[in-house]
């Protein structure tokens, strides 16, 4: 990161949580090698403060801002002028501040689309199936139609209901590998399996980085989705359960909290715990995304939504670093001593010695 002087201008992220992100890793580092005079934070914001959020960030002078979940919708109707993409998606992922006017943007589908022209492939009176229906899959179909794409298929899930249950059809996460010169494998949910036939026709990239792996993981351990957790390391388990108790004319439920099998008396402590679980941040990106090795620690989540399980493994590397690996991808290096300081938390916890992070 560059030095931090009394002309360094301010750039963020707004959203919650945020303390998982890399973003700052990133574009510190790009700061750097650009030899920017900028700087990049995140501030935990959720929809109900982002106004006055905006508002004190824009006095101090902000260059611009990153906005995440929940807050990207609420934007739209914050900003002075949007871009037409994400007049047409309906949310904003970047805001650009020039002489106190704010310029909304989403930048989800302009930047695949710069990926993919980047293969060589053009998506000007192409035909163009998008795997997936969520915000990403819409920005880049928008993207796509304002790019000039001839036709635009987007799978989704359906579900049919019959007297043996639901059952989902189609629900799909990511491309996996091929199973036949004439079909293409897709990984559902790394457990049911859907194929593609007659793909003669159909453009589609191969070995795309999930970037879903990063964006999804604030939202799947939010506390409300968690009913267990185990963490291993060596010989030591902690565990943790969340139960979840809907209370009348409440609209949230409640949730209460056990540790090693112990009621938590202190709910507070208990969360500033859990945000320091969640909140393990990633030093460096990772170039081997299949390296494997013997686990250093291992979280489990147990959800209470899709998919289920969530198995986090931070695995040994070198002297300095462990690797992350999650949904069968390593993609990130993280600080043994950001590990180690976790396990020390843990034990903390369970005698009773515990000391919330500032």
């Amino acid at each position: 990161m560059n030095s931090i002087t009394g002309t360094t201008r301010l750039t963020a992220l707004l959203g919650s949580p945020v303390s998982h992100s890399i973003s700052p890793l990133m574009h510190n580092e790009a700061f750097r090698i650009l030899g920017l005079d900028y700087v990049y934070l995140c501030f935990d914001v959720n929809e109900d403060r982002l106004d006055a959020a905006i508002d004190g960030l824009k006095q101090c002078g902000i260059r611009g801002f990153n906005l995440t979940m929940p807050c990207k919708n609420r934007m739209v109707q914050l900003a002075d002028r949007l871009s037409p993409a994400a007049g047409l998606i309906g949310a904003v992922n970047t805001v650009v501040v020039e002489d106190g006017i704010m310029t909304g943007y989403n930048t989800d589908g302009v930047g695949f689309m710069r990926a993919v022209r980047e293969t060589g492939f053009s998506c000007s009176g192409a035909s163009i199936v998008i795997l997936g229906a969520g915000g990403a899959a819409s920005a880049i179909a928008v993207q796509a139609a304002l790019d000039g794409a001839a036709r635009i298929r987007v799978t989704t899930t359906t579900e049919t209901t019959t007297d043996s249950g639901t059952q989902r059809d189609s629900y799909v996460y990511r491309i996996g590998a091929f199973a036949a010169a004439d079909k293409v494998y897709v990984q559902v949910d790394d457990s049911d399996a859907v194929y593609l036939t007659d793909t003669s026709n159909v453009a589609y990239l191969e070995n795309a980085t999930p970037g879903y792996l990063v964006d999804q993981f604030s939202n799947l351990v939010n506390i409300q989705r968690v009913d267990h957790i185990d963490v291993v390391m060596g010989d030591e388990t902690w565990t943790m359960d969340i139960e979840h108790i809907q209370n009348e004319g409440e609209t949230r439920a409640t949730e209460y909290f056990t540790y090693n099998g112990t009621a938590v008396t202190d709910d507070k402590l208990f969360r500033k715990l859990y945000q320091e679980l969640i909140g393990l941040t990633y030093s460096k990106l990772n170039d081997d995304y299949d390296y494997q090795a013997e686990p250093y620690m291992t979280v489990t989540y147990q959800l209470n939504c899709e998919p289920g399980e969530l198995v986090i493994e931070y695995m040994e590397y070198d002297d300095d670093y462990l690797a992350v690996r999650r949904d069968d991808l390593t993609l990130f290096l993280i600080k043994r001593e950001k590990i180690d300081a976790l396990a020390e938390a843990l034990r903390a916890f369970d005698e009773g010695t515990y000391v919330a992070k500032t």
